[in-house]
């Protein structure tokens, strides 16, 4: 302990209970002197000052140092020991005079006791007896030591956490003080991080135009950012912002936890499922052109090796040809799918293009005697968007609806805005198109959106596939939620700053 409360003399202890004595005096703040029964007390009193003595009285020369404190040092605080464990076996203590306990003694521990029942008859008794310096002296000491012990938690959990922490004044955004992991992490040393501003060490998240500063005071909890290393590499971090009062001034507190095995292991896992999904994408592929090759290869087989009436070398040729016609039309529906593109992106009021896809599909659905119910949002903000692919989206999931109603049903549209589902400044137009169908699989759910995955018995089911990719070109969510009752498209689209 840097300041202690006083010097503590303790005369008689023996054997566990002197580590006792010890253990507590030494906590609330003494410099502690253990002296056995063959010590020499006056002695001992005559060569140094105690604020507090702890004496048996049974020792000789113990009434003599009794008096020798009454007169020469009043203010010192004595306990007196009364403890049986403290004499020597088979040994008759002998009495104490009664005056020892009327004058100069301030209080008696009985013993035996524990370490925390020793320090509370400690503190009681120089309570009682109005000791008020010594016992605020102690409780200062105790909330120091205190103070220091949780000072000392906390800076052993800041030195010892695996991520980067930065103290920062909100002020200027200088490091105040950096943790081990964050020079570690960074490559500079303490004396490089110490008063340098934070944007040396941390960017922005990329795509974002804000500068740090603006993004700091924004107090945004929680962002991702890059950690800027000494060697002039960018480590991708999550970052976690809180503001704190630090005498003054007021400074923030960053923890930023590498991400670079996280993101890692996320590329690792998608590199795995797109090599998944290149292998079942390579076998749907050869399915579905290996039927009109097979078909070709028959029809020239008979052209070329038979001798054949015209009519039917006309119909062999027409078969041909129009397996080849399905091949090309399957051919250009996988170039739409994996050629993105943007052009002809232009605001674009969804409420007409749902009007116009109901129109073409109108026919169709009185056919099957569905009833269709709009619930539209009064106003509803535009998007950027190209008309005519959103027709093909909104058609193909109006179309997917009919088809699970052959017997007619209730096809619910609705339209709404849902506010921050991007981010903070960021609205989504949200189109949903629910029918009243006997619902999709769950393990059919999860590959609905894959190319050639389908349960009809017509068409190459590509048209989900299509439509998921055409959303997400429109920066937008295309998702499905299904059962018993009927199945939902989901459509989620950035709408436009009015």
């Amino acid at each position: 302990m840097d300041t202690w409360v006083g010097r503590a003399l303790v005369v008689g202890a023996a054997g566990t209970s002197q580590s006792i004595y010890r253990q507590v005096l030494d906590r609330l703040g003494f410099a502690v002197e253990l002296y056995d029964r063959s010590v020499v007390i006056p002695e001992l009193l005559a060569r140094t000052a105690y604020d507090l003595v702890l004496i048996d009285l049974h020792l000789p020369g113990s009434m003599e140092a009794l008096e020798q404190i009454q007169h020469h040092a009043p203010e010192t605080v004595v306990l007196r020991i009364d403890d049986p464990a403290a004499h020597r076996p088979m040994e008759i203590p002998s009495a104490v005079p009664p005056r020892a306990t009327e004058s100069g003694v301030d209080g008696v521990l009985h013993g035996p006791f524990t370490a925390d029942e020793l320090e509370q008859a400690i503190g009681e008794t120089l309570r009682a007896r109005r000791h008020t310096a010594l016992a605020q002296r102690i409780e200062t000491a105790r909330l120091r030591a205190l103070l220091a012990r949780t000072e000392a938690r906390y800076r052993a959990l800041l030195e010892h956490t695996r991520d980067a922490v930065f103290l920062v004044d909100a002020g200027s955004l200088t490091i105040l003080e950096a943790n081990p992991a964050a020079m570690r992490l960074s490559g500079y040393s303490p004396r490089e991080l110490a008063r340098s501003p934070l944007a040396r060490v941390l960017d922005p998240p990329a795509g974002q135009s804000a500068p740090l500063a603006a993004l700091l005071r924004d107090g945004r909890p929680a962002f991702e950012a890059q950690l800027r290393t000494r060697d002039g590499r960018a480590i991708p971090v999550a970052v976690e912002l809180n503001e704190i009062a630090h005498d003054h001034p007021d400074c923030l507190l960053l923890i930023a936890r590498d991400l670079s095995e996280r993101q890692r292991q996320v590329a690792q896992v998608a590199q795995t499922e797109k090599l998944a999904g290149m292998g079942r994408l390579a076998a749907s592929i050869a399915h579905e052109i290996n039927n009109p090759l097979q078909a070709i290869h028959t029809s020239l087989h008979l052209l070329l090796t038979r001798s054949l009436a015209e009519e039917k070398r006309e119909r062999y040729l027409r078969m041909a040809h129009e397996e080849v016609d399905r091949l090309i039309a399957l051919v250009q529906r996988m170039l739409e799918f994996y050629r993105p593109t943007r052009d002809g992106m232009r605001p674009t009021a969804l409420h007409a293009i749902l009007e116009s896809v109901l129109g073409m599909a109108a026919e169709q659905l009185q056919h099957a005697g569905i009833i269709v119910e709009r619930n539209w949002a009064a106003r509803l903000p535009w998007v950027l968007g190209n008309g005519s692919h959103l027709k093909q989206v909104f058609l193909s999931l109006i179309l997917n609806a009919i088809e699970a109603m052959p017997g007619g049903g209730r096809l619910l549209i609705r339209t709404h805005v849902e506010a921050g589902y991007f981010g903070p400044m960021a609205d989504a137009v949200v189109i949903e198109i629910a029918d009243t169908g006997p619902g999709i699989p769950d393990d059919e759910v999860q590959a609905i959106f894959e190319p050639f995955y389908t349960t009809k018995n017509k068409g190459a089911g590509l048209g989900l596939a299509i439509s998921h990719s055409i959303v997400e070109r429109h920066g937008g969510v295309l998702s499905v939620s299904s059962d018993a009752s009927g199945t939902t498209f989901r459509v989620a689209l950035p709408a436009l700053a009015s």
